[in-house]
């Protein structure tokens, strides 16, 4: 219950902002407690997206979230994030709801409140949430092998290293199955290439956008299917390629593609009416512009423009 809980507060983050003062009417969030999704009932306050509360009201200290400013703006004259807009709720009460930086700084063009962001990697929890609802639906169990959907999964084997990482020595069978819950929880052995310099990583495509532009679904399922685990499957946790095969799973069980499933049962229900790329695409003006260059290593960054990857 408390992973439907954080998974359903999670896709409800993705809609704030949207919500709170876009270019269309908007509606906000009401969650009932039989179900797993909020429905949009109330309508906005003075355009913010909840009632507005004091911080000590929901036993929080406004001197405290203050600090938040502090860091943030820091941050910004670091030149390490162009801006960022910042929401703190509770007991269905905004407490703290501002907007700091630039959304388009070559522009010139300051950060706005109904800013649309990208959200690269948290596509994954939208990915475990669209699961567990067909979980709840009758459709898949999360201890289902992953081969029950994608057959060619049966037969996965693990890589044996030398002591440096730099061959694979041997390969052995996996002793257990992927699952769909290894899947979920990163310990399918499954990993991003870019993410280790091991010579399974070397075998691997580099992340999510890498694979989704130079691969099919099918193709991508066919690739992986191939390859050396770098772990026992439930072994150990390492950030890769565990949600989208869950997405390819999603796909197969509901006919849909995932951006369809996501649109259907989940941002629409929510209603997020920028949450596909697409869609938000007709709203690029609004679209928060990363740095030109990463401030953290030597690559360029770069716009999504409808990348189905996770």
């Amino acid at each position: 219950m408390m992973l439907r809980a954080m998974l359903a507060a999670t896709a409800a983050l993705f809609c704030f902002s949207a919500q709170a003062q876009g270019p269309n009417e908007t509606k906000n969030l009401q969650f009932n407690d039989s179900n797993l999704f909020p429905v949009p009932k109330m309508n906005t306050v003075n355009g913010d997206p909840l009632p507005r509360g004091k911080a000590e009201e929901v036993g929080m200290s406004s001197e405290r979230l203050g600090e938040i400013e502090k860091v943030i703006k820091a941050d910004i004259e670091k030149g390490r994030l162009p801006g960022a807009v910042i929401a703190v709720a509770r007991k269905g009460k905004l407490v703290y709801y501002e907007a700091f930086g630039m959304r388009d700084k070559t522009a010139g063009v300051a950060m706005t409140k109904d800013t649309i962001f990208n959200i690269a990697s948290m596509t994954k929890p939208m990915a475990a949430l669209a699961a567990l609802q067909l979980f709840e639906r009758g459709k898949l169990l999360i201890d289902d092998p992953l081969a029950k959907y994608f057959p060619n999964f049966a037969k996965m084997q693990v890589a044996v290293l030398d002591q440096k990482g730099e061959s694979i020595t041997d390969k052995v069978p996996a002793e257990r199955p992927i699952t769909l819950r290894h899947l979920m929880m990163h310990t399918s052995g499954l990993v991003y290439g870019g993410r280790g310099n091991t010579a399974v990583h070397k075998l691997y495509p580099g992340g999510s956008s890498p694979a989704g532009t130079s691969m099919s679904g099918a193709e991508f399922m066919d690739k992986l299917a191939t390859l050396p685990l770098l772990y026992q499957p439930g072994a150990v946790w390492d950030y890769g390629f565990g949600l989208d095969l869950l997405g390819q799973v999603v796909e197969k069980i509901s006919g849909q593609t995932l951006g369809q499933y996501f649109q259907d049962n989940i941002t629409k229900p929510l209603g997020c009416p920028h949450f596909d790329s697409a869609e938000a695409m007709n709203w690029s003006i609004m679209i928060c512009a990363p740095f030109a260059k990463s401030p953290y290593c030597a690559s360029q960054t770069t716009r999504l423009k409808g990348s189905a990857t996770l």
